[in-house]
């Protein structure tokens, strides 16, 4: 290669680098959703209800306090009256709009205070100051515990900025080991890793640009794009692979690889871009946005590709290895092995797949945002040890719209006293409220509990209060938001999949130019959400908010192994007599690689202490290998059940 043909490649990379490490450390700069406001659904009748409710009464959330004595057998007088006086003190605090003493037991103090948010909805630095000067004011022979939804959104939030500082370097770090040990050379394994790097780096920094806010489901986004633009990359060096061993010199086989893979790489980016589109639909800003942003990256990632690791090649790729004759003599036997049980391996995937799919139904979501802190953590021990003594950490409110007559105290008292008494409410939290308008707010204890439970109680408790004579009842509060935003992110979820699932039809049968090779696509593909979501709905076990949220990103990413093999299969299928058999031992290999390497790098939020990132990573790793088993048994399996009985149709179909 020409001294200048070398220095217009490093120039490129050098160019990519540079403008990636801007857009990263601008990126760096964005604040985190402490409130999680980006967690709540906007556009919703919670959302509506809850405006209501602010209109007539504010933005003020409440958080428990619980003071203990050190040593409740030596509690003295003098111990009690500096506790009162401490009482005192925090129900004056100017962050402090009203406060609720509840009795717990012998020398001990607990506080429901609500607290003074801005018209923006944020309420975190409120929250922090009567956190700080209640603990400073505190009597020394007593101990405080502080719990509430806004307490645990914050410890969320900060957890969540140094989950994002630990598990991306962990990522980049294992995959640059996996690449490296397949390849050999450090160049190319961190040129695989520049073009996602750069698709993070520019999502990041338009991100901040835009002003949004970290959040959980945005940390989501690094190990998102870079598994799926490092699988790129892999495709591309498999494909300069297969030239080089024919003999090819550098620069031509950099050439022919990037020209026999623009189809695929056309279309993988169309499928991809259209799973991470499909969470647009979703009632959650934070999971909307994940989507764009998510679309964006792998854009930029796959573009990014095309543009540098044709030089990452030509600059190292004479140093390359390769070695595949064992690789193509296993998908030989593969292949074989699958023709001759095709119609036992399409008939029990089959069955697997309507079993599975009844249970995908019955499945749930709870979002409990105490669930995701680990169990250890301080907000969570503190919050079990105020549950227990007052029966919840949570409350939830009833807005009684204004009617023709004032509701008189005698008939609010009696309202409470029901709801009381239904199973799931622990007591009553506040005093009624009254506002201008002649609405009235009472405020709920309620124990922990599941969505399910909670929308059950909910309902419950706006039927009696319709029932005492109140036409307009909803019940509001962080906790009824979290509890109905629940089933609403089902109800996006299956939409979203739903409408992924078209779009890649579209794209693939578009691409393609067969309707049929779209559709057969689809199967390996779904298969592994239906187990997935299957086994869970028939667990018992409910969806988070990431779980719920793998469906249409996975449907994206697995889709790409399958298009590589379809356009394999269709390019072989006129010219030689065991197409199938062929396309495997094109596409086995990166195939094998690609989901080794997406392993590796969801494997890395096992690193996380959020449930959300473990759970999206573990569930990631099970699609994966779910999929992989699709592509190399499954798919060879239906290509060649059609070809046996449907060739006519076929042939008419590729032709």
């Amino acid at each position: 290669m020409g001294m200048t043909a070398r220095k217009h490649d490093l120039l490129r990379i050098a160019f990519v680098t540079l403008v990636s490490l801007a857009s990263l450390g601008y990126g760096l700069l964005r604040p985190v959703d402490v409130e999680n406001l980006a967690m709540k659904s906007t556009g919703t009748l919670v959302d509506r209800e809850e405006a209501l409710r602010d209109r007539d009464f504010g933005k003020d959330p409440s958080i428990g306090l619980l003071a203990l004595p050190r040593a409740p057998e030596f509690v003295s007088e003098i111990d009690l009256e500096e506790l009162g006086t401490w009482a005192d003190l925090v129900r004056n605090l100017p962050d402090v709009s009203a406060a609720h003493t509840k009795e717990t037991g012998p020398g001990e103090l607990a506080l429901v205070l609500r607290v003074h948010a801005e018209a923006n909805g944020h309420y975190a630095d409120a929250v922090k100051r009567i956190s700080n000067e209640a603990r400073a004011a505190l009597p020394a022979t007593y101990r405080l515990s502080i719990t509430g939804t806004p307490v645990i959104e914050i410890a969320i939030s900060r957890a969540l900025a140094s989950e994002r500082a630990r598990i991306l370097p962990i990522l980049v770090t294992l995959l640059f080991v996996v690449l490296l040990a397949i390849y050999r050379v450090p160049g190319v394994a961190l040129g695989v890793l520049l073009a996602p790097l750069a698709g993070i780096a520019l999502v990041e920094g338009l991100a901040a640009a835009l002003g949004y806010r970290i959040d959980p489901v945005s940390g989501l986004l690094g190990p998102a794009i870079l598994t799926v633009g490092v699988a790129a990359g892999v495709h591309y060096l498999e494909g300069f692979r297969r030239r080089r061993e024919s003999g090819q010199a550098v620069h031509e086989a950099c050439r022919s690889a990037g020209r026999d893979l623009r189809l695929p790489f056309v279309l993988t980016v169309g499928t991809t871009v259209a799973g991470f589109l499909g969470l647009t639909l979703n009632p959650l800003p934070a999971v909307r946005r994940f989507g764009l942003f998510a679309s964006l990256g792998v854009a930029v990632a796959y573009l990014v590709t095309v543009f540098v690791l044709p030089s990452v090649l030509r600059l190292a790729g004479g140093a390359l290895r390769f070695g595949g004759a064992g690789g193509r003599r296993g998908a030989l036997l593969l292949s074989r092995w699958s023709a001759r049980r095709a119609g036992i391996l399409v008939g029990i995937s089959c069955v697997a797949g309507l079993v599975l799919a009844s249970g995908w139904w019955r499945v749930g979501v709870d979002n409990d945002p105490l669930e995701v802190l680990p169990p250890r953590h301080e907000v969570r021990l503190q919050s079990g040890r105020i549950g227990r003594r007052l029966g919840g950490t949570e409350v939830f409110e009833l807005w009684l719209g204004p009617g023709v007559t004032a509701p008189s105290p005698w008939a609010v008292a009696a309202l409470i006293q029901k709801v009381t008494a239904l199973e799931g409410v622990a007591g009553s939290a506040d005093e009624p409220r009254w506002s201008e308008s002649g609405a009235v707010l009472v405020t709920f204890l309620i124990e922990r509990g599941s969505a399910v439970q909670r929308e059950r109680l909910f309902q419950r408790a706006e039927e009696i209060a319709r029932g005492a004579g109140w036409n307009k009842v909803n019940a509001t509060g962080i906790a009824v938001r979290m509890a109905r935003d629940s089933s609403a992110l089902l109800f996006g979820q299956r939409r979203s999949i739903v409408v992924t699932i078209l779009c890649l039809w579209a794209v693939m049968a578009f691409g393609l130019s067969s309707w049929k090779l779209a559709t057969l696509g689809l199967v390996p593909n779904v298969l592994p959400l239906v187990v997935l979501h299957g086994s869970l709905g028939l667990a018992h076990v409910p969806m988070t908010v990431a779980t719920s949220m793998i469906g249409t990103v996975m449907l994206g990413l697995v889709v790409d192994d399958t298009i590589h093999m379809l356009v394999a299969y269709r390019r072989r299928r006129a010219s030689e007599v065991r197409p199938i058999a062929s396309a495997l031992c094109e596409v086995a290999r990166p195939i094998v690689l690609t989901t080794v390497v997406l392993c590796a790098g969801f494997l890395a939020t096992s690193f996380g202490t959020l449930s959300t990132t473990v759970e999206f990573g573990l569930s990631a790793i099970a699609i994966l290998v779910l999929a992989l088993f699709s592509d190399l048994l499954l798919l060879p399996a239906i290509l060649t059940l059609v070809e046996r009985r449907q060739k006519p149709l076929v042939r008419a179909a590729l032709s």
